[in-house]
């Protein structure tokens, strides 16, 4: 095989990932970098006595590593990959808690024109002729996790088609109100076809107003409410001028302000004391 398989540790564990995967290098360059999902992960555990998460784009298990996974959790790991996901249910599939799905994640079930594309540690459907891919909604693939109780974190990273999935999970994100940590990526949802402003027509219709958004470097950008759509223009004119720049956004329903502002004061704690400051 060309493209041979390597170990790699992550939060002491130890992960099997295609060579060309640049993922450790990515970590090691960007000290920041999805760090932001750990924290996210730990204070819901806290909160609701264990993580229920669903993570669509799954990839080797990276995500599923910086959860830090601790007895009593229940993840749901999604990669449409076929390569990426014989890795992945390698590296996690055995383990308690863990059921991993190899499924293409969209608004709506059918088979959609396209290929596969690997690149720069993430895979990605090209649309167009040329082979076909089975897609599945999340409502489609989720009941109650584990015991009745409800999912509480839904992370997508999927190179555009993220606002796809949310759409498709609907049913879901009204039933169990899952804080939703998503990558907001402009310039690949214009090559997805998608239209960014969809996100916050749709967040706002399915009750999730309060939302923190960081950059790709693991940066707090701050508090982004859904309805102000000048803030937002702002930031997706950012994101379309400058190349491989984008933002991951953690959305709260309504009904948590509560969890909402103590997470976000956690944060610019987290922002004050522990990250140095550039230049001083």
């Amino acid at each position: 095989m060309d493209d041979p398989l390597v170990e790699w540790e992550l939060e002491g564990r130890r992960l099997r990932l295609p060579l060309s995967l640049d993922l450790p290098f990515t970590y090691r360059d960007i000290p920041l970098f999805c760090r932001n999902l750990t924290r996210l992960c730990q204070w819901i555990r806290t909160r609701s006595s264990g993580l229920r998460m669903i993570d669509v784009g799954a990839n080797v298990g990276d995500s599923w590593c910086l959860a830090r996974p601790t007895e009593g959790d229940c993840f749901l790991l999604v990669e449409g990959s076929s390569r990426y996901y014989e890795v992945l249910r390698g590296n996690a599939g055995e383990m308690p808690g863990v059921t991993v799905i190899n499924a293409l994640i969209d608004e709506e079930n059918g088979t959609s024109a396209g290929t596969f594309i690997l690149r720069e540690g993430t895979a990605r459907v090209a649309p167009g002729p040329g082979g076909s891919a089975q897609k599945a909604t999340l409502d489609q693939l989720t009941a109650p996790a584990e015991g009745g109780r409800g999912w509480n974190l839904l992370k997508t990273d999927i190179d555009g088609f993220d606002l796809r999935a949310l759409h498709g999970a609907r049913e879901l994100l009204r039933r169990d109100r899952p804080v939703v940590f998503l990558e907001f990526h402009p310039n690949l949802l214009d090559v997805a076809g998608d239209d960014p402003f969809r996100l916050f027509s749709l967040l706002q219709a399915l009750g999730y107003s309060r939302l923190l958004v960081y950059d790709n470097a693991g940066y707090l950008v701050g508090e982004y409410p859904t309805e102000d759509a000048n803030r937002w223009r702002q930031l997706i004119l950012l994101a379309r001028s400058k190349p491989y720049y984008y933002f991951d956004i953690a959305a709260f329903p309504a009904e948590d302000n509560k969890g909402f502002s103590e997470f976000r004061l956690r944060e610019e704690v987290f922002y004050e004391r522990e990250v140095p400051r550039q230049f001083s």
